[in-house]
């Protein structure tokens, strides 16, 4: 994948082309999923904003009727692959948090999901420099105008946080298999090198018990990784409630990120010199495997998921 098709779309589209096989309608399916499933179509997603990132109930994009169509107005930032990507999954809020809260339905009521072209009048991108996305660039999108048909909607109005779950949970359980596959990758590279690599006699590195223990532990604790991923993506297929199902993704994303990172950093000390030389390609990986603890939810909001809603302690935020 770290080529052409690389790891960051097959995330994107399969986490929106799961959003509208379980929310959108059979005109939705039609149009989108046959191209995205034969690569003839990428799609990126749209939810982080300037005030509104982890709590989505800050969401200050608007998406307002008008006639046949919704007209939205607003920024995102930090928007990958929307300039690869055809189509954008926008996360946006059709009622003010004002009006939800006087609803009495919840502050995640009035929000609502809508497929948007990329190339509509009034959407504007500007690239937002990053590293750490296997290439991939990252933007902030500017909504001025943009008009979209009704029919765009995935799910019904004003009820898109529901529908929103089965994004957020099929990307992180994908984040997670991400980081298990690299984990998996490096150790082999690691323990390739240290089969063959000798330094002071004619016994290989890997013979020690210094570079032996630290590979052993990544591989112990990469099973671990691997059944909770596959849990969380069972969970999902099978349709369990999104609570259910998010404890298992959001946990297995934790779990799978910070052991890729300590994969990586293994990897990379286990190589010495050559951990840090581009033609051994194990240097690229310290950088996406970072990214996976900050992005797309960072360790300290599983925690906080995690402590609340599988221990049932008291909300700290």
């Amino acid at each position: 994948c770290a080529q052409g098709y690389g790891n960051v779309y097959v995330v994107l589209d399969a986490m929106d082309s799961a959003c509208i096989v379980r929310n959108g309608s059979e005109e939705l399916k039609k149009r989108y999923l046959p191209d995205v499933a034969a690569g003839r179509t990428k799609l990126c997603f749209g939810l982080t904003e300037p005030n509104a990132g982890s709590n989505t109930a800050r969401l200050e994009t608007t998406a307002k009727p008008d006639g046949d169509e919704y007209v939205i107005r607003g920024e995102k930032v930090f928007i990958t692959g929307a300039d690869e990507a055809e189509h954008m999954l926008v996360v946006t809020r059709t009622l003010s948090q004002e009006e939800a809260r006087e609803s009495g339905l919840g502050r995640f009521y009035g929000i609502s999901l809508f497929m948007v072209p990329t190339d509509a009048p009034g959407f504007n991108r500007s690239e937002i420099p990053t590293r750490g996305i296997e290439g991939a660039r990252q933007f902030a999108i500017h909504f001025d105008e943009v008009r979209v048909p009704k029919e765009n909607m995935v799910g019904d109005e004003h009820m898109g946080a529901m529908a929103l779950f089965n994004s957020l949970n099929p990307e992180r359980v994908l984040a997670g298999a991400v980081a298990v596959g690299a984990t998996r990758y490096l150790l082999e590279r690691a323990c390739d090198y240290a089969r063959e690599r000798k330094v002071f006699s004619d016994t290989p590195i890997g013979a020690h018990q210094a570079i032996a223990h630290p590979l052993a532990e990544i591989r112990i604790e990469m099973e671990a990784a691997q059944l909770l991923t596959y849990r969380a993506a069972w969970a999902f297929d099978q349709g369990l409630p999104p609570q259910e199902v998010g404890q298992a993704a959001n946990m297995s994303k934790y779990l799978a990120a910070e052991l890729g990172v300590k994969a990586a950093d293994r990897a990379i000390q286990t190589l010495g010199g050559y951990g840090w030389s581009e033609e051994y390609g194990v240097i690229y990986f310290w950088e996406t495997l970072r990214l996976l603890r900050t992005a797309p939810i960072t360790k300290e909001m599983i925690l906080n998921y995690v402590a609340e809603h599988t221990l049932d302690l008291p909300r700290s935020y």
